[in-house]
């Protein structure tokens, strides 16, 4: 006889903690440990005393949402994009570009350790470039707006499907940045597109 068993949806977890960021992992996000458990805070650095909302509780870690900065540490950074606090297309403006490269190289040899049994060495060089006008591509959301009757172009909110319109990214190389507008402009042009 066959059994059917249909999971219950998990509740929305709505606690909130103060956390001590200890470290970043590979994509720079901050963690700290809470009640035994790993949590993972974006926008979060190392040395910051936080309050985060818990998003996600899994066994072994979970996922927070920043909510205040109580301690902040001394090389936090104001990002130099104005959407970036809202946008979902950068989210390590606020680390320093040096600790940028640490993080990525420290968690590159974490890898090769831990699943390869490999210890990589010190890097000789890192190549890098500016840290403003790197980005080469990018994947734009175009939206119409019914209420404004004109067309949105821009990226995802962070952590939602909601649209942050911009006019330009500071990230995407100048060429590439200057077609937002135009872009935005045949949108509306389009009679399909408005219908």
């Amino acid at each position: 006889m066959a059994q059917f068993f249909k999971p219950q949806p998990k509740p929305k977890q709505t606690s909130t903690l103060e956390l001590a960021i200890d470290r970043l992992d590979l994509h720079g996000v901050g963690s700290g440990r809470h009640q035994g458990k790993t949590i993972f805070v974006e926008g979060a650095m190392p040395g910051e005393l936080i309050k985060a909302r818990l998003t996600d509780d899994k066994k072994q870690h979970g996922f927070a949402q920043l909510q205040k900065i109580l301690t902040p540490s001394p090389q936090r950074q104001t990002p130099f994009c104005p959407h970036y606090e809202q946008c979902g297309g950068c989210s390590t403006q606020h680390l320093p570009l040096a600790l940028q490269h640490e993080t990525k190289v420290s968690g590159v040899q974490s890898l090769f350790s831990r699943l390869a049994g490999y210890e990589l060495g010190a890097p000789e060089f890192i190549i890098t470039g500016d840290d403003q006008r790197y980005r080469r591509v990018c994947r734009l959301a175009i939206k119409y707006d019914k209420k404004a009757r004109r067309a949105q172009v821009g990226f995802r909110r962070r952590l939602s499907h909601d649209l942050v319109e911009v006019s330009a990214c500071p990230v995407l190389v100048s060429s590439l940045s200057a077609l937002i507008e135009p872009l935005r402009a045949l949108c509306n042009q389009l009679k399909s597109f408005r219908d």
